[in-house]
């Protein structure tokens, strides 16, 4: 039926003929993760900047309805994301591709043919543009003010593009941090990012401590203020904040694939969004 087309799965060893469950001469065996590192990688995929932005979305939300809305988008991402490991399991074992690695344009290829594909693609490229902006807009902004307290010059770290103009900058610290960013997007493995990972994890745990530190003290200074319990009005963007928290699909069939037990993927993603969805709603 597609003969006249490309392989639905060419990522797939680009043959249509089943491949070998050992590796081919000379390729190295990729390294794996513990359940526990992936753990890690996931909380930290989970929590990254959008832990920062959760009381604000609390507050345009209301404290009741946001706690409602934690709950309901942890719920969804954490379904949806086992549906993709389990449709993958499912075109491996239909396919007789054991060990093979199945991306989402072959997925979207099997589901609805080349358009499926195509759109897969499309929707992987402005989903990690955008959050790879997102995030380099946050490193490049915190180092800023960072500078700023060790009493650095901002307008030299962060110069004008066009004289006379305050509305469009260049942050050099972003722009320095290209190179390594580019190195770390060019990796084939999870594994490698392990010791990163718990490092990162321990670094947002920290964050955590300072955040609730710095607001406990000011509510105990200045009292709480009154937040109400909906904000229809409002919902919208906090509905807009949070799902960028929990978007980490981009990233669960790597983090499975590198798994050395893929077996306990679905308990992993479990805890990982239960520990989530209790921080999110304790912010």
């Amino acid at each position: 039926m597609h003969s006249s087309e490309r392989p639905l799965l060419p990522t797939l060893g680009g043959t249509s003929s089943p491949p070998s469950s050992s590796s081919p001469a000379g390729r190295p065996r990729r390294l794996k993760t513990s359940s526990l590192v992936t753990f890690f990688n996931v909380i930290k995929a989970y929590l990254g900047t959008g832990l920062l932005v959760v009381p604000y979305g609390a507050r345009c939300g209301g404290m009741w309805l946001s706690l409602a809305g934690v709950v309901l988008l942890a719920a969804g991402s954490n379904h949806a994301l086992k549906m993709l490991i389990r449709v993958k399991r499912r075109v491996m074992a239909l396919h007789g591709l054991p060990g093979a690695s199945v991306t989402y344009d072959s997925l979207g290829a099997l589901t609805f043919g080349m358009w499926g594909r195509r759109l897969a693609l499309f929707a992987q490229l402005v989903t990690n543009l955008g959050i790879c902006i997102g995030y380099m807009i946050f490193i490049g902004n915190t180092l800023l003010m960072v500078g700023r307290i060790l009493g650095f010059d901002v307008n030299v770290l962060n110069p004008r593009l066009l004289p006379g103009s305050d509305y469009v900058r260049i942050n050099l610290i972003v722009v320095a941090a290209f190179p390594l960013l580019a190195a770390l997007a060019l990796m084939r493995s999870m594994r490698r990012l392990g010791a990163a990972s718990i490092v990162g994890t321990m670094a947002i745990l920290v964050a955590i401590i300072a955040v609730i530190y710095t607001a406990s003290s000011k509510i105990s200074t200045d009292g709480p203020q009154h937040v109400p319990g909906a904000r229809l009005e409002t919902f919208p963007t906090f509905f807009g904040l949070l799902i960028f928290g929990f978007s980490i699909h981009g990233v669960v069939l790597p983090v499975e694939e590198s798994m050395e037990h893929p077996e306990h993927a679905e308990t992993v993603l479990d805890l990982s969004v239960v520990c989530t969805g209790g921080i999110y709603g304790a912010f």
